[in-house]
Protein backbone atom coordinates (compact mmCIF):
# COMPACT_ATOMS: atom_id res chain seq x y z
CA UNK A 1 0.00 0.00 0.00
CA UNK A 2 1.28 3.47 -0.89
CA UNK A 3 2.28 5.71 2.02
CA UNK A 4 2.30 9.50 2.24
CA UNK A 5 3.68 11.47 5.17
CA UNK A 6 4.00 8.30 7.22
CA UNK A 7 0.46 6.98 6.71
CA UNK A 8 -1.12 4.56 4.24
CA UNK A 9 -3.26 5.97 1.44
CA UNK A 10 -6.58 4.32 0.58
CA UNK A 11 -6.38 3.80 -3.17
CA UNK A 12 -9.57 1.79 -3.59
CA UNK A 13 -12.42 3.61 -5.32
CA UNK A 14 -15.66 3.23 -3.33
CA UNK A 15 -18.63 1.47 -4.86
CA UNK A 16 -21.54 3.68 -5.88
CA UNK A 17 -23.67 4.78 -2.95
CA UNK A 18 -27.14 6.12 -3.80
CA UNK A 19 -27.96 8.90 -1.36
CA UNK A 20 -24.44 9.00 0.08
CA UNK A 21 -24.29 11.59 2.85
CA UNK A 22 -21.13 13.12 4.25
CA UNK A 23 -21.43 15.04 7.50
CA UNK A 24 -19.45 17.89 9.02
CA UNK A 25 -19.17 18.20 12.78
CA UNK A 26 -17.27 20.36 15.24
CA UNK A 27 -16.64 19.17 18.80
CA UNK A 28 -16.97 21.54 21.71
CA UNK A 29 -16.87 21.58 25.52
CA UNK A 30 -19.69 23.37 27.30
CA UNK A 31 -18.37 25.66 30.05
CA UNK A 32 -21.00 26.21 32.72
CA UNK A 33 -20.24 27.18 36.33
CA UNK A 34 -23.98 27.33 37.14
CA UNK A 35 -23.78 30.96 38.27
CA UNK A 36 -23.12 32.97 35.15
CA UNK A 37 -23.29 32.84 31.39
CA UNK A 38 -22.50 29.58 29.68
CA UNK A 39 -19.81 29.42 27.02
CA UNK A 40 -18.53 26.85 24.56
CA UNK A 41 -14.90 25.89 24.03
CA UNK A 42 -14.80 24.83 20.37
CA UNK A 43 -12.14 22.15 19.96
CA UNK A 44 -12.25 21.98 16.18
CA UNK A 45 -13.31 25.28 14.58
CA UNK A 46 -12.62 23.92 11.08
CA UNK A 47 -15.03 21.03 11.47
CA UNK A 48 -14.30 17.37 10.71
CA UNK A 49 -15.79 15.37 7.86
CA UNK A 50 -17.38 11.97 8.41
CA UNK A 51 -17.86 9.99 5.21
CA UNK A 52 -19.26 6.53 4.33
CA UNK A 53 -17.30 4.10 2.16
CA UNK A 54 -18.57 0.91 0.51
CA UNK A 55 -15.81 -1.55 -0.39
CA UNK A 56 -16.76 -4.12 -3.04
CA UNK A 57 -14.28 -7.02 -3.18
CA UNK A 58 -14.51 -9.57 -5.97
CA UNK A 59 -12.16 -12.54 -5.93
CA UNK A 60 -9.98 -13.92 -3.16
CA UNK A 61 -7.16 -11.45 -3.80
CA UNK A 62 -9.43 -8.41 -3.35
CA UNK A 63 -11.09 -9.96 -0.30
CA UNK A 64 -7.65 -10.56 1.22
CA UNK A 65 -6.73 -6.92 0.53
CA UNK A 66 -9.88 -5.75 2.32
CA UNK A 67 -9.16 -7.94 5.35
CA UNK A 68 -5.52 -6.81 5.42
CA UNK A 69 -6.56 -3.16 5.30
CA UNK A 70 -8.92 -3.56 8.25
CA UNK A 71 -6.32 -5.50 10.24
CA UNK A 72 -3.75 -2.74 9.65
CA UNK A 73 -6.15 -0.10 10.98
CA UNK A 74 -6.42 -1.87 14.37
CA UNK A 75 -9.92 -0.50 14.79
CA UNK A 76 -9.74 3.25 15.29
CA UNK A 77 -6.05 3.25 16.22
CA UNK A 78 -4.17 3.68 12.93
CA UNK A 79 -5.08 6.62 10.64
CA UNK A 80 -5.18 6.48 6.85
CA UNK A 81 -5.35 9.09 4.08
CA UNK A 82 -8.72 9.03 2.29
CA UNK A 83 -9.33 11.11 -0.86
CA UNK A 84 -12.62 12.99 -1.06
CA UNK A 85 -13.17 11.31 -4.48
CA UNK A 86 -14.44 14.67 -5.74
CA UNK A 87 -12.89 17.15 -8.18
CA UNK A 88 -12.16 19.66 -5.41
CA UNK A 89 -9.81 21.65 -7.64
CA UNK A 90 -9.74 21.97 -11.45
CA UNK A 91 -6.42 22.31 -13.23
CA UNK A 92 -5.88 25.37 -15.37
CA UNK A 93 -2.70 23.93 -16.91
CA UNK A 94 -1.42 20.38 -17.32
CA UNK A 95 0.38 19.04 -14.25
CA UNK A 96 3.72 18.00 -15.70
CA UNK A 97 6.22 15.57 -14.11
CA UNK A 98 8.97 17.42 -12.28
CA UNK A 99 6.84 20.50 -11.68
CA UNK A 100 6.85 22.22 -8.30
CA UNK A 101 3.64 24.14 -8.88
CA UNK A 102 0.16 23.54 -10.23
CA UNK A 103 -2.22 26.13 -11.61
CA UNK A 104 -5.92 25.70 -10.84
CA UNK A 105 -9.03 27.56 -11.85
CA UNK A 106 -10.19 29.96 -9.14
CA UNK A 107 -12.11 28.24 -6.35
CA UNK A 108 -11.23 30.37 -3.34
CA UNK A 109 -8.66 27.81 -2.21
CA UNK A 110 -6.06 30.44 -1.32
CA UNK A 111 -8.37 32.33 0.99
CA UNK A 112 -10.63 29.66 2.42
CA UNK A 113 -8.82 26.30 2.39
CA UNK A 114 -5.06 26.84 2.34
CA UNK A 115 -5.04 28.47 5.82
CA UNK A 116 -6.13 25.09 7.25
CA UNK A 117 -3.40 22.44 7.50
CA UNK A 118 -6.01 19.72 6.93
CA UNK A 119 -6.67 21.04 3.40
CA UNK A 120 -3.10 21.17 2.10
CA UNK A 121 -2.66 17.53 1.04
CA UNK A 122 -3.84 16.64 -2.46
CA UNK A 123 -4.21 13.67 -4.76
CA UNK A 124 -3.90 14.11 -8.52
CA UNK A 125 -5.52 11.10 -10.19
CA UNK A 126 -4.96 10.54 -13.89
CA UNK A 127 -8.09 8.80 -15.18
CA UNK A 128 -6.36 7.86 -18.43
CA UNK A 129 -3.44 5.98 -16.87
CA UNK A 130 -4.60 5.29 -13.32
CA UNK A 131 -1.52 6.99 -11.84
CA UNK A 132 -1.75 8.99 -8.63
CA UNK A 133 0.40 11.79 -7.24
CA UNK A 134 0.28 12.75 -3.57
CA UNK A 135 1.34 16.31 -2.94
CA UNK A 136 1.64 18.79 -0.09
CA UNK A 137 0.83 22.45 -0.79
CA UNK A 138 3.40 24.85 0.69
CA UNK A 139 1.92 28.09 -0.62
CA UNK A 140 -1.05 29.38 -2.57
CA UNK A 141 -1.54 32.56 -4.57
CA UNK A 142 -4.71 34.06 -6.04
CA UNK A 143 -3.55 35.49 -9.35
CA UNK A 144 -6.59 37.72 -9.68
CA UNK A 145 -7.28 36.49 -13.21
CA UNK A 146 -9.47 33.50 -12.42
CA UNK A 147 -6.57 31.20 -11.55
CA UNK A 148 -4.61 30.23 -8.44
CA UNK A 149 -1.03 28.93 -8.24
CA UNK A 150 -0.27 26.25 -5.65
CA UNK A 151 3.40 25.81 -4.68
CA UNK A 152 4.29 22.21 -3.84
CA UNK A 153 6.59 20.76 -1.20
CA UNK A 154 7.98 18.18 -3.66
CA UNK A 155 8.00 17.66 -7.40
CA UNK A 156 5.16 16.01 -9.30
CA UNK A 157 6.10 12.44 -10.27
CA UNK A 158 3.49 11.24 -12.76
CA UNK A 159 1.43 14.29 -13.58
CA UNK A 160 -1.81 14.48 -15.55
CA UNK A 161 -3.23 16.58 -18.38
CA UNK A 162 -6.24 18.79 -17.81
CA UNK A 163 -8.40 16.37 -19.79
CA UNK A 164 -7.93 13.43 -17.42
CA UNK A 165 -6.89 14.93 -14.08
CA UNK A 166 -9.04 14.75 -10.95
CA UNK A 167 -7.60 16.78 -8.06
CA UNK A 168 -9.00 15.73 -4.68
CA UNK A 169 -8.16 16.81 -1.17
CA UNK A 170 -6.66 14.07 1.01
CA UNK A 171 -8.28 13.70 4.42
CA UNK A 172 -6.40 12.08 7.29
CA UNK A 173 -9.01 9.78 8.83
CA UNK A 174 -9.60 6.90 11.18
CA UNK A 175 -12.35 4.34 11.15
CA UNK A 176 -15.31 5.61 13.12
CA UNK A 177 -15.76 2.27 14.91
CA UNK A 178 -13.43 -0.35 16.38
CA UNK A 179 -15.60 -3.04 14.83
CA UNK A 180 -16.01 -3.51 11.08
CA UNK A 181 -18.04 -6.21 9.39
CA UNK A 182 -17.35 -7.96 6.08
CA UNK A 183 -20.39 -9.52 4.42
CA UNK A 184 -19.47 -12.60 2.35
CA UNK A 185 -22.12 -13.04 -0.33
CA UNK A 186 -20.22 -15.94 -1.91
CA UNK A 187 -16.67 -17.30 -1.43
CA UNK A 188 -15.62 -14.91 -4.22
CA UNK A 189 -17.70 -11.85 -3.38
CA UNK A 190 -17.67 -9.69 -0.24
CA UNK A 191 -18.61 -6.14 0.76
CA UNK A 192 -17.90 -3.91 3.71
CA UNK A 193 -19.58 -0.65 4.62
CA UNK A 194 -17.11 1.51 6.48
CA UNK A 195 -17.27 5.02 7.85
CA UNK A 196 -14.25 7.28 8.22
CA UNK A 197 -13.90 10.32 10.47
CA UNK A 198 -11.39 13.06 9.71
CA UNK A 199 -8.57 13.89 12.14
CA UNK A 200 -7.97 17.59 11.53
CA UNK A 201 -5.69 18.00 14.55
CA UNK A 202 -3.25 15.21 13.67
CA UNK A 203 -1.92 16.33 10.27
CA UNK A 204 1.80 15.44 9.99
CA UNK A 205 4.26 18.23 9.24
Amino acid sequence: MTTFKGFDVLEITPSRMPGREDSLSSGFQLLDNKTGKRAADIRDPDGAISTPFVWFAEGREEIFALRAFLAARKGRAVPVWVPTYDADLVLGLDANPGGLEIRTLFSGYTRHLFPHASRRSLQIFNRATGSRDYLRVDGSTDNGDGTEDLALESAIVNGAPISSAVVSILLLCRLESDRSSIVHHTPELATATLRFRELTKEIPA
